[in-house]
């Protein structure tokens, strides 16, 4: 065989290929590798992404129990002051309201 003009041995072929074929497993070994550290780092990446959402959303339900606890609190304030006032709380108020 000839390459640029010159004959090469077969022995020079056979390290040639060799090379070559070292060369390529390289590659895929650092691909691999590669490939590997970007796995990790995604799980790593998810797994904060979700420790994220599971923190608002626990703010989230502490806030809607806040609010709940607030709203009944104002119920009960409400539902007092009626009481106090003697008003049914079946009975409605009528406002009028003129436009001019």
């Amino acid at each position: 065989m000839r390459v640029d003009g010159r004959r090469v041995s077969l022995k020079d072929q056979m390290a040639e290929l060799e090379h070559d074929e070292f060369t390529r497993r390289m590659s895929f070994r650092e691909t691999e590798e590669s490939l590997s550290i970007q796995q990790e780092d995604m799980e790593e990446a998810y797994q904060l992404t979700q420790d994220q959402i599971q923190a608002q959303m626990k703010k989230i339900r502490e806030a809607e129990e806040t609010y709940k606890q607030l709203d009944q609190e104002h119920l009960k304030d409400i539902e007092d002051q009626v009481k106090k006032s003697g008003i049914m709380p079946n009975q409605f108020c009528v406002f009028s309201i003129t436009l001019a």
